[in-house]
């Protein structure tokens, strides 16, 4: 994993930790939803982030068609994100 990536991931540790404090704090529903929203958008960033990483380094170093089947595993894990 990139250290992009790893960055990206505590970023987002720390997001959660401040939900966490957020419904300590009993703040509001909407506040949380909108910190909850952005977490999301920084997993689904960092999921293209590491599959592209992924994709380049399949293409680089492995024969074709196991860099194929690789790439076709990582397409349909993709879909079952979304």
């Amino acid at each position: 994993m990139s250290d992009t990536a790893r960055q990206r991931l505590r970023k987002i540790e720390g997001q959660v930790k401040g939900i966490e404090r957020m419904l300590e704090q009993g703040r509001g529903c909407d506040e949380i939803l909108t910190q909850l929203m952005a977490v999301r958008s920084a997993l689904d960033s960092v999921a293209s982030h590491i599959v592209a990483d992924h994709v380049q380094e399949c293409v680089k170093t492995m024969p074709s068609d196991e860099a194929t089947d690789s790439v076709n595993r990582t397409v349909r894990s993709l879909l079952k994100l979304s």
